[in-house]
């Protein structure tokens, strides 16, 4: 077994990971996981992709 790596834990056996989005702890189903929910994926989606959130939608970033 390897040992942790920065934002990891092993605890009673069982790999623990902080989301890269929102900071919260969970189990990943694989070893690559960077990310708690399918929801925290896509913000950090949008958020690379320039994306911003007005009145509940994303939409693309207008230039100024």
């Amino acid at each position: 077994m390897s040992a942790p790596t920065a934002g990891q834990l092993t605890i009673a056996g069982a790999t623990v990971k902080l989301c890269e989005t929102c900071g919260g702890a969970f189990v990943p189903r694989r070893s690559t996981a960077r990310y708690c929910t399918s929801a925290c994926r896509q913000v950090a989606y949008r958020i690379r992709r320039g994306a911003e959130r007005d009145c509940g939608r994303w939409t693309a970033r207008r230039a100024t």
